[in-house]
């Protein structure tokens, strides 16, 4: 998030709790910016008045709450108020005016399929694959990069060693107009409809990711085989061209709704829906 506000910037170096630091051009000696750490949030200030915020807003509530760094608990309408309010009252920002310059999208969600299940059944977002990415716990967890934003699906019990039966999925956008029509604004969050379109963007992410499935494969038909074959032979399947790849993957999504066992999406669609009526 981003600002330009001289005045509040001011104000905040001034304040000896936050703890700037000075980065200052050994050339020259004239100062670049002022630097601190506020619990998880990064607060950088340059001296034409620009300030940025660099976190997680969720995990700054828990700091602000409870004096806890987590993001395992849920982060929803009056959690985010009150970090707005946060803003306003005690950094003294004009939280309409405090953009934000990429944005994270995520849901915890306890589902009856084990994790591990799940994402070891994560095969491609339309047609890019996603791929197995180092984590700093047990668990495991699964990304699919494109140039505007990032798809992330984690074990989120296993990352917090809460032992945990809990899936994460994430968006992350780095180019807000790719997702929205309009630049945001902390302040928007203040609307339940920015919420609705967030909501809408999980379930359409998810709406795109194919899932394996587990079938009782001596009962499928020799043409069902076939789809089933192409689909999981990753390096065949990449060699198609994208109408070819588009009509095999809607083949196989298909022989998942008539045969397949887990329905993984079907089941991740219902859990996101129940998970945004508790925001």
């Amino acid at each position: 998030m981003a600002i330009i506000d001289p005045a509040c910037a001011k104000l905040l170096i001034s304040e000896n709790k936050y703890n700037f630091e000075q980065h200052i051009c050994l050339r020259t000696g004239t100062i670049l910016r002022y630097r601190c750490k506020h619990g998880p949030l990064i607060i950088i200030i340059y001296p034409n008045g620009k300030i940025i915020f660099k976190g997680s807003l969720h995990k700054f509530y828990n700091f602000i709450s409870y004096d806890l760094t987590h993001n395992y608990n849920t982060f929803g309408f009056e959690a985010v108020g009150y970090v707005i309010n946060y803003f306003k009252e005690i950094f003294n920002l004009d939280v309409f005016k405090l953009r934000i310059h990429n944005l994270e999208i995520g849901l915890n969600l306890k589902i009856n399929l084990p994790v591990h299940k799940v994402i070891g059944h994560v095969l491609c977002y339309r047609s890019k694959d996603f791929f197995e990415r180092a984590f700093d716990s047990p668990g495991r967890m699964v990304v699919c990069p494109f140039s505007e934003h990032r798809i992330k699906i984690y074990d989120k019990g296993m990352q917090e060693n809460k032992g945990r039966n809990v899936l994460r999925l994430e968006s992350h956008i780095n180019k807000m107009r790719s997702r929205f029509n309009a630049h945001v604004y902390l302040c928007d969050f203040l609307d339940k409809k920015i919420w609705v379109a967030c909501s809408e963007i999980l379930s359409d992410m998810v709406n795109n990711i194919t899932f394996n499935d587990d079938f009782n494969y001596d009962r499928l038909s020799i043409n069902s085989k076939r789809i089933f074959r192409e689909i999981n032979d990753r390096s065949l399947f990449q060699k198609f061209d994208r109408r070819t790849k588009s009509r095999k993957l809607k083949a196989f999504n298909t022989l998942i709704d008539k045969q397949g066992l887990l329905k993984i999406k079907k089941q991740l669609s219902e859990s996101i829906l129940e998970e945004v009526k508790s925001l």
